[in-house]
């Protein structure tokens, strides 16, 4: 793990206690990480750190990230770390400057919290349409067989 101390590395057994295989997760949460990322974005349009030409540009390259990362294209590498490097950096190598910026105002632990609340927001909505499915079947079910 180099990716804040560029000069030195943690030893492995830390690397493994401290990060173990959180990329995974974080691949897992780059949908949700990109979503947070589109509106903060919006935000940094708002209060002029991003142009409206710079702001269509990041949100293009951010629809293309996040379709990329629905099929499977582009994950979480463990040296990136998690998705917020992942995410920086894609936007980084396609549109230099303007890439760097959306790193402005940002706080690690809130981009984290997004992501988490984002994505069980989605979870909770899926369950409850398939609650409201299987009630559905079981209503069909006893009214097929009223009798019984």
């Amino acid at each position: 793990m180099t990716l804040w101390h560029k000069d030195t590395r943690a030893a492995a057994w830390v690397t493994r206690f401290t990060v173990g295989n959180d990329w995974q997760w974080d691949t897992l949460l780059l949908p949700y990480d990109i979503d947070g990322t589109l509106g903060h974005a919006w935000g940094l349009a708002q209060i002029g750190v991003l142009s409206a030409d710079e702001l269509a540009e990041v949100e293009a390259v951010l629809h293309e990230l996040r379709e990329a990362a629905l099929v499977g294209d582009v994950t979480v590498r463990p040296e990136q770390e998690d998705c917020h490097t992942a995410i920086e950096q894609y936007l980084t190598e396609r549109l230099g400057d303007t890439g760097k910026k959306i790193h402005t105002g940002r706080s690690r632990n809130d981009q984290v919290l997004a992501a988490l609340r984002l994505f069980l927001r989605e979870r909770l909505q899926h369950l409850g349409r398939q609650t409201a499915d299987l009630a559905e079947a079981l209503c069909d079910f006893g009214a097929a067989h009223d009798d019984v």
